[in-house]
């Protein structure tokens, strides 16, 4: 259910490696990228994901033979995001593309295409649900103020420069049952 289909991951891969997108392909354990690809974001990434990458002489092979949950796009800047958008659209109804941002890799965006409604926020939605705490009263505690958790009424606050009393305050202020998830 969160995979994204074989024929989608190899065509997104051949269609990035030949516009010259950097990608970078994900299972549940491990993260890959193709060795001809290899520049100065590479260490930033392992420092940020705290493990090294699987290098492969084809990104294409890893697509055929893995399954794969989540590619990674990398736009150069906010105004190269619309070229890479433009690039995948012919995959619009297949994949759910949301962009994100961390300060370290800045100016460069990181695009995070999924399975079609995999995203932080339903994965939220649905913890909530099992948990059954009504998603009004679920406080998202994130990485970088860049992230959005839901498009309605989910409290956030940045996880690093939040304050803990003002997050404290904010979860358990106007009678909501204080819950939290992190994205």
């Amino acid at each position: 259910k969160y995979l994204i289909h074989k024929t989608v991951v190899k065509e997104c891969v051949t269609l990035c490696l030949k516009k010259d997108i950097y990608i970078e392909l994900y299972t549940p354990t491990a993260w890959y990228m193709q060795k001809s690809q290899a520049s100065d974001l590479i260490p930033k990434r392992i420092s940020i994901l705290q493990m090294e990458p699987i290098y492969v002489d084809s990104l294409l092979a890893v697509a055929e033979k893995e399954d794969i949950i989540k590619i990674l796009i990398f736009a150069k800047d906010d105004n190269d995001m619309p070229r890479l958008e433009e690039a995948i659209r012919k995959f619009h109804h297949k994949i759910t593309l949301t962009w994100s941002y961390h300060p370290y890799t800045a100016p460069v965006r990181p695009g995070i295409i999924t399975a079609p409604l995999v995203s932080k926020s339903n994965a939220a939605k649905e913890v909530a649900e099992n948990l059954k705490i009504p998603f009004d009263d679920v406080l998202g505690i994130g990485d970088t103020t860049g992230r959005r958790l839901s498009e309605r009424g989910v409290r956030r606050t940045p996880g690093a420069g939040g304050s803990p009393r003002r997050t404290a305050q904010r979860s358990a202020g106007g009678g909501a049952r204080p819950a939290a998830l992190a994205p």
